[in-house]
């Protein structure tokens, strides 16, 4: 019996675009907070809404890596892939605050998973020609790259 070997480029170009779908949420939603602020007839501070993924992701994503380490790296992303897309299927069809606050919030927590488990599948996957060193750093500029992505995508006039 042979196991089967996962592709390592797929994996790394997974776990990138991962990464990078995490960081375009917390962008893009900063930015598109006006117009939804009206589609949405907000009467609450705006801030709640970039306060609902960002708390939750920030002090859970210690906890997912954790459950990463326990539950295993593919159920981990698989799990937080799930979702997180949902969630934010739900954000985006969201036609009341607090909806959107409740996927907004669940978007947090999954991402809080997502994250770690994506370091993971890149440290422990990394391409036959390069270290894993070397994959994490190929993930570092789409990161660092998304807060200009998250303006162009969310249609952002500046």
């Amino acid at each position: 019996m042979t196991t089967r070997q996962p592709n390592r480029r797929a994996v790394m170009v997974s776990a990138v675009l991962t990464q990078l779908m995490i960081m375009l949420d917390l962008t893009v939603i900063a930015i598109a907070l006006p117009r939804m602020q009206d589609d949405l007839e907000m009467t609450a501070s705006q801030s709640w809404t970039v306060t609902a993924t960002a708390w939750p992701f920030g002090g859970l994503v210690l906890v997912g890596g954790r459950l990463c380490a326990v539950a295993g790296i593919r159920r981990s992303y698989q799990v937080g892939l799930i979702g997180f897309g949902v969630a934010s299927l739900a954000a985006g069809m969201a036609t009341s605050f607090p909806i959107l606050l409740t996927a907004r919030v669940a978007q947090g927590c999954f991402g809080a998973l997502l994250a770690p488990t994506s370091q993971a599948l890149l440290s422990t996957s990394p391409l036959p020609s390069a270290p894993s060193a070397s994959a994490s750093s190929r993930s570092s500029a789409p990161q660092a790259d998304s807060g200009r992505n998250g303006a162009a995508l969310s249609g952002s006039p500046d």
